[in-house]
């Protein structure tokens, strides 16, 4: 789910994503598969530029990924334009 807070020419956004991370592995023949929980979670804020057009200013997410009991924590930062289609 996302939720968004319009604030004049801006919108500010949180979201989160929760389900399975796989991961596969292959080497001299052999190969292994794991199945197991991940996440994400963010942020940002879009600043409009036009009816369907916006500036993604920042977008900020923390992805973690939980194989064997052990747990992979990742950030990703990230900018760009965001097209938006249909009406509000």
């Amino acid at each position: 789910p996302q939720l968004t807070a319009r604030r004049g020419r801006a919108d500010v956004f949180v979201h989160g994503l929760f389900g399975a991370a796989r991961a596969r592995a292959s080497a001299g023949g052999l190969s292994a598969t794991d199945t197991d929980f991940g996440m994400a979670l963010g942020g940002g804020v879009d600043v409009h530029a036009g009816r369907h057009l916006s500036f993604r200013l920042v977008q900020v997410d923390y992805l973690m990924t939980r194989f064997g009991g052990n747990n992979q924590n990742n950030v990703r930062v990230s900018t760009g334009l965001v097209f938006r289609l249909g009406r509000r």
